[in-house]
């Protein structure tokens, strides 16, 4: 236990800190260098302030990292989902700075978003005249044990926009995030809009968008399952042999937050057909009225099962540079045996080789518990689809056991071997 717990939190330290210099977000996009000059290739896809400090571009997996300054280009946008930053010099609460801000409405009333040094969001309105007015809500406050939240940004968009009833007197209170801004500019422009004319040139088609990436997946390959068999406190290991596989996969990651790591499960079922004899021997020493007999006790296991896994767990993904990323993954496993496993009992005296067959039961324990690494290789294709092989390990111990009085443990504990060729989108 002392060992397990000093290799996680060495491995947990080195995935750390290997993270720092692994950037494996970037997502297809392009810079504006001027009104008439764009680079296309690939833009790190941050957290919002991360965005709007700086610009890290590549032409594609191979090339070297350009960063951009807000100083240095008028903008940069993502082409899978439009998201677009330009640089404007911003200035709130009378500290400007130049920075990448985000473009949330381009028309007639222009909608910008901004995160602070302190983590506080600003969306800025700018007319047709340049003027730009802030609508921020201050942090959450305590008083008497009650959570009270600053609504005050509610009477200034009131305020504002008095020319225009429907917004001034909208019965139902606004919301401080990004759907609920763009609606409002977009009722504004729906409002002074001359009729027969587009006057909004862009919007943002996903916003308040939180980063959580789900992805998919489809595996097969080959398992070697290995029966752990304990009499007498040893255990004896009896191999299966290798059996085919199918499982199916979700991945969960933040990787505008947390570089590299991610949230697994995986559903994997095996076909399994093996029969495994002179399992858990034990010789008895029996006096009988000729002298001394030895006696041998046996099983005898007939398996005709589908192991089912489920499998849940961390993975670490260090992407260096090129297509190939490279995979470690741990966590916890169950496995279940469906099907008929036939444990039948054999007494056998070696005197006179007369063999007694005791009854046979298909009543077992079914169920096992325990934990899985991996190590693999991904070669990343686009749209962040990949193609991954994967070496895996499971160990189980057998998990509640049927007490009744005919029932049989076909064995203590599994161990297996894994080779998994799969598909992620």
């Amino acid at each position: 236990m002392k060992k397990l717990f000093l290799t996680t939190i060495f491995f947990t330290l080195f995935c750390s800190f290997s993270n720092l210099y692994a950037r494996d977000n970037w997502q297809s996009a392009y810079v504006i260098i001027n009104e008439n000059d764009t680079l296309f290739g690939q833009v790190d896809f941050r957290t919002s302030r991360a965005n709007q400090q700086q610009c890290l571009f590549r032409k594609n997996d191979r090339s070297e990292v350009i960063v951009f300054s807000p100083d240095d280009i008028l903008g940069y946008r993502f082409t899978p989902d439009g998201k677009f930053y330009m640089s404007k010099e911003v200035d709130i609460n009378g500290f400007p700075e130049r920075t990448f801000i985000e473009f949330m409405v381009k028309g007639m009333i222009n909608l910008y978003y901004f995160v602070d040094n302190n983590n506080q969001s600003h969306f800025l309105f700018e007319d047709q005249d340049g003027e730009v007015f802030a609508i921020t809500r201050q942090s959450d406050r305590v008083e008497s044990n009650r959570i009270i939240q600053d609504n005050r940004f509610d009477g200034l968009i009131r305020r504002r926009f008095q020319e225009h009833p429907s917004i001034a007197f909208n019965p139902e209170r606004f919301e401080f995030n990004q759907r609920s801004m763009i609606n409002l500019a977009v009722t504004y422009h729906d409002l002074v809009c001359p009729i027969g004319e587009e006057c909004i040139i862009f919007e943002n088609q996903r916003p308040d968008r939180r980063g959580i990436r789900v992805n998919y997946s489809v595996h097969t390959g080959l398992n070697r399952i290995v029966f752990g068999f304990e009499h007498n406190r040893i255990t004896k290991y009896g191999d299966a042999g290798f059996a085919p596989t199918l499982g199916f996969g979700v991945e969960f990651s933040l990787p505008q937050r947390i570089r590299g790591f991610s949230l697994y499960a995986d559903v994997a079922i095996t076909r399994l057909e093996h029969r495994f004899d002179y399992v858990n021997y034990e010789i008895v020493l029996v006096t009988d009225f000729w002298g001394d007999d030895y006696q041998g006790f046996f099983n005898r296991i007939d398996l005709n099962v589908f192991p089912l896994s489920a499998r849940t767990g961390i993975k670490y993904t260090f992407h260096p540079r090129g297509r190939f990323s490279y995979v470690l993954k741990g966590g916890f496993t169950f496995q279940h045996l469906i099907g008929d496993a036939t444990v039948t009992r054999f007494w056998q005296n070696r005197n006179d080789g007369i063999v007694a067959l005791l009854e046979p039961s298909n009543i077992y324990s079914k169920s096992y518990i325990g934990f899985h690494g991996a190590l693999g290789a991904e070669y990343n294709l686009k749209n962040d689809n990949a193609i991954f092989l994967y070496l895996q390990l499971d160990r189980c111990a057998v998990g509640q056991r049927d007490n009744s009085a005919s029932a049989r443990i076909v064995s203590n504990s599994l161990i297996t071997h894994s080779l998994q060729i799969g598909y992620r989108f």
